[in-house]
């Protein structure tokens, strides 16, 4: 079963601010969606980012 999550756990998940998850999903980086409302949240695929997570974790330790 796919999980998704708010930005901000999002955030929290990667160490960053989630300012910088939002703008890692504005430039494509991260695939997120919103709901149906103009102003519903993004949500994040948990899968995704623990794959990003520790591609981030090897370009940190290169």
């Amino acid at each position: 079963m796919k999980k998704d999550i708010s930005t901000l756990e999002a955030a929290q998940k990667l160490g960053v601010h989630q300012t910088t998850i939002q703008r890692w999903i504005k430039e494509g980086r991260i695939d997120a969606w919103k709901g149906l409302g103009r102003t519903s949240p993004y949500h994040v695929d948990v899968d995704f980012l623990d794959r990003l997570k520790e591609q981030l974790q090897k370009q940190s330790h290169s």
